[in-house]
């Protein structure tokens, strides 16, 4: 289980311990200098690379982002549902065993006759 100190904020944003950026370190350094090279040639050569990736991405993300939402809400229906169904069965089993449990002295006094 990860601590976090929960005053010191900007350490919390820059701790790598228990993430995943310690195993993708070197792909994320290699995709920047990539991204970097290829922005630089494209400004030195002149090069229009157009909006079009842009708009691509934009779509993308917005389909994953509104994907993992209803992934989300999915997941907390689910949750929601069994619990509602632990306490129905527990509440049943309550029920149940007072039917069967023996009372105190005033027991006998209810009873059908």
């Amino acid at each position: 289980m990860i601590l976090y100190d929960s005053s010191d904020w900007l350490g919390l944003v820059f701790i790598c311990h228990g993430t995943v950026w310690p195993h993708i370190q070197m792909k994320f350094i290699m995709v920047c200098l990539y991204t970097c090279a290829a922005w630089f040639v494209s400004d030195i050569f002149e090069i229009n690379v157009g909006t079009e990736g842009r708009t691509i991405l934009v779509s993308t993300m917005s389909f994953l982002l509104i994907f993992r939402a209803n992934q989300a809400y999915a997941r907390y229906w689910h949750g929601r549902t069994m619990v509602a169904e632990f306490f129905s069965c527990c509440r049943e089993f309550i029920m149940l065993s007072m039917g069967y449990i023996r009372g105190g002295g005033g027991t006998p006094g209810f009873t059908l006759k």
